[in-house]
């Protein structure tokens, strides 16, 4: 049996990976989100040899006033190290366009952000395949039809859709 802190107790685990820059192995990298006033943020939990549990806040993943969670897990992945969580934010009241896409590094707690807009659907996974990726493959929800895409992060803070990543050239 584990207990969480205390500050922790109210707050729902979305999803949860292992910590790729712990050698031992006793932490893991969480978004947690806030029961009463949806706030999603991302943690290190810390499992020590009495399974107790220690938490420290890396960064709060901010939503736009007109943005909301997509409602799925699947809005929060990782890189495949762990190093950088990502999440998708829907635009609040439509199914047909998109929102945001932040990335926290894990190590200073920076956020970064890009707008996704166009009439396309909002972002409902992506799997960046290592760290500061700059195209993503993704799948889309248009109206509860889901379509693969490739996503270009731009320096702009804009993002390029494409059907294949030859598309993203």
């Amino acid at each position: 049996h584990t207990d969480f802190p205390s500050e922790t107790n109210d707050k729902l685990v979305q999803t949860i990976w292992c910590d790729g820059a712990d050698s031992t192995g006793n932490s893991l990298i969480a978004v947690l989100s806030d029961t009463e006033n949806p706030t999603y943020s991302v943690y290190r939990l810390v499992v020590d040899k009495d399974m107790s549990v220690s938490t420290s806040l890396i960064a709060d993943i901010p939503q736009g006033p007109h943005e909301s969670n997509t409602g799925w897990s699947t809005e929060f992945q990782a890189t495949p190290d762990g190093s950088q969580v990502y999440a998708s934010w829907a635009v609040k009241g439509s199914s047909n366009s998109n929102g945001s896409i932040k990335r926290v590094d894990v190590e200073s707690g920076e956020v970064s952000e890009w707008s996704v807009t166009g009439d396309n659907g909002y972002v409902y996974a992506m799997f960046p395949k290592e760290n500061d990726a700059k195209q993503i493959s993704a799948v889309l929800n248009y109206n509860g039809v889901s379509s693969r895409a490739f996503l270009t992060l731009n320096d702009d803070g804009s993002v390029d859709l494409g059907d294949s990543e030859e598309d993203q050239s």
